[in-house]
């Protein structure tokens, strides 16, 4: 089976929903002063490669401690959709039929490397 990680780089100014903190990551220690290095993250849950669950949008959701992991692998559509506010009345005329669990991507995807792994 090949695999294919799909997460995107977190970097300062990565794209956010309109509204969300910016996306900041700056150095914390470097090898050259502390002997290692450490990075100072500051982002929201919503930033860059996340899941959605219903506790994003239901008071009483779940959450995705409750999400089975089998649920992320597999087979999937990519939809390329731009990054802005979207409400649902935007999309209600569009007639899909989901069939394979649906990859939404907001920007361009460009990953550090593309990497994939081949398992059995």
């Amino acid at each position: 089976m090949r695999i294919v990680d799909l997460t995107a780089e977190l970097h300062s100014g990565l794209a956010v929903y309109p509204g969300d903190p910016p996306v900041v990551v700056e150095p914390a220690t470097t090898v050259v002063t502390h002997g290692y290095a450490v990075a100072r993250l500051a982002l929201s849950d919503q930033s860059g490669t996340h899941v959605e669950t219903q506790a994003h949008f239901l008071a009483h959701g779940r959450t995705m401690a409750a999400e089975p992991l089998d649920r992320l692998i597999g087979r999937a559509s990519v939809v390329d959709v731009p990054c802005r506010v979207h409400h649902p009345n935007a999309i209600a005329h569009w007639r899909v039929t989901v069939v394979l669990p649906v990859v939404l991507t907001t920007q361009p995807y460009k990953p550090r490397r593309r990497r994939s792994y081949t398992t059995g």
